[in-house]
């Protein structure tokens, strides 16, 4: 498992090396804030556990998603490509008004390619990420502290 994340956060290196310090003013070598108007992540609420991307940091990243259609039986129906595994969870990824959130799942059942979840954490017309996912997933823990500290130049 551990060799797997750090492959995917070698991986990903070259697509979030602009995460912190996007588009910062150049001969500005400070490191103040890693988010704000011109940066990466725009916006970060909740500790990092919400955070908005730029339009540009979201093409770059390719997060693509679909719009959550209304729920059966209070089951979403979610492509099974929208699951993130991290530690011993499994999430979704929406996004809502701009905002990007991880959500626990807990309750599903499954199709061969989909996932049905019950959950009040979601709303009809959300949006679900179903690919770039685990770049969000690395953006979350850098904007809520826990990604590591330290960088090269």
């Amino acid at each position: 498992m551990k060799l797997i994340l750090l492959l995917l956060l070698h991986f990903a290196s070259s697509r979030l090396s602009f995460l912190s310090y996007a588009n910062a003013d150049s001969g500005d070598n400070s490191h103040k804030e890693s988010f704000g108007q011109n940066k990466a992540v725009v916006e970060v609420k909740h500790a990092g556990e919400e955070f908005k991307l730029s339009k540009d940091s979201e093409k770059r990243l390719k997060i693509v998603s679909i719009k959550l259609s209304p729920s059966q039986n209070s089951l979403y129906k979610i492509p099974k490509l929208a699951l993130v595994k991290f530690k011993d969870e499994v999430g979704i990824y929406i996004k809502r008004n701009g905002w990007f959130r991880l959500v626990k799942v807990q309750d599903m059942k499954t199709s061969k390619d989909h996932i049905f979840i019950k959950t009040q954490n979601i709303n009809d017309g959300d949006e679900i990420i179903i690919s770039g996912a685990p770049y969000l997933r690395i953006t979350q823990l850098q904007t809520s502290g826990q990604g590591g500290e330290g960088h090269a130049h």
